[in-house]
């Protein structure tokens, strides 16, 4: 018996991954701004759930698993790092 359908599954992550690149791209421009601490509230929303969609597509759609990886980690790597110049000359 299967509970979800492996296209809405996909469908669900493609939405998700873009949401969550739109997010971090948000909160990192928005760093500064009276909207930070939203932004980032959003950002962490984003990334719960397309955690959970990830790991529900690798159950439904076992091809997946790549793809969804490596998305993560470029959000997780933009989330974190720091392209301010701190050294000033």
């Amino acid at each position: 018996m299967q509970i979800f359908s492996p296209n809405s599954v996909r469908v669900c992550l493609v939405i998700l991954q873009i949401l969550a690149v739109a997010g971090v791209w948000m909160m990192r421009v928005g760093e500064r701004t009276s909207m930070a601490h939203s932004l980032r509230g959003f950002f962490i929303l984003s990334m719960l759930l397309l955690s959970i969609v990830t790991v529900l597509s690798l159950i439904t759609v076992p091809g997946s698993g790549m793809s969804s990886g490596i998305v993560l980690a470029v959000i997780t790597v933009l989330a974190v790092i720091d392209c301010r110049n701190t050294a000033r000359r």
